[in-house]
């Protein structure tokens, strides 16, 4: 067999099995999958509510619950992210919940302005995340959606918020975001 008819044939060999392993209901290898395919279950997180009430369009106050009504108290996000001088954000969203309707995480604050998503396709979104992560290794990346605080709050629900659950966790989450990065592809 000469080179060209091997590589021939390894190549339909892996179109084979990709077909196979994607017809028993598995993803397709990282490598054979599409840019909007890598980054699709990181997108169906970026604008669940839980995120997209945080990452407003700058000056827009934050939002609440799952249909994303106004913050109770005419909330601001104020100068800084961290709310108005006389309402900051950590004077409810503390170390422990106030109560069933108040998030808790002892650093809450809105993130910045750079940060803001809302309203954004998917490709959009894409490449926003890649500009704000630029320069970012990706360890600092996967830390933080694994362990900044108001992001993991953010995860759980509660009575007018539903839980964040495509993909099923965070772990797999977190795996979407390092395939994503590790393939190095363009934004869908």
């Amino acid at each position: 067999m000469n080179t060209r008819s091997k590589i021939g044939h390894c190549g339909r060999s892996a179109a084979l099995i990709g077909l196979i392993f994607t017809t028993l209901g598995g993803a397709a290898p990282v490598g054979a999958q599409s840019a909007a395919e890598l980054f699709a279950p990181i997108a169906a997180v970026m604008k669940h509510p839980r995120c997209l009430n945080c990452h407003v369009k700058e000056g827009q106050p934050p939002l609440q619950g799952d249909e994303g009504r106004p913050h109770r108290m005419k909330i601001t996000g104020g100068a800084d992210g961290h709310g108005a001088p006389a309402a900051r954000c950590h004077t409810c969203h503390r170390d422990q919940a106030v109560g069933p309707l108040v998030p808790a995480s002892p650093t809450w604050y809105l993130p910045p302005k750079e940060m803001a998503w809302q309203g954004l396709t998917e490709s959009e979104l894409c490449r926003k995340l890649k500009t704000s992560i630029d320069g970012w290794s990706r360890e600092k990346t996967i830390d933080h959606f694994e362990n900044d605080k108001t992001v993991v709050a953010s995860w759980k629900g509660g009575p007018d918020r539903s839980k964040v659950s495509k993909p099923e966790d965070r772990v797999d989450f977190l795996k979407a975001v390092g395939a994503w990065l590790d393939a190095k592809k363009d934004c869908p």
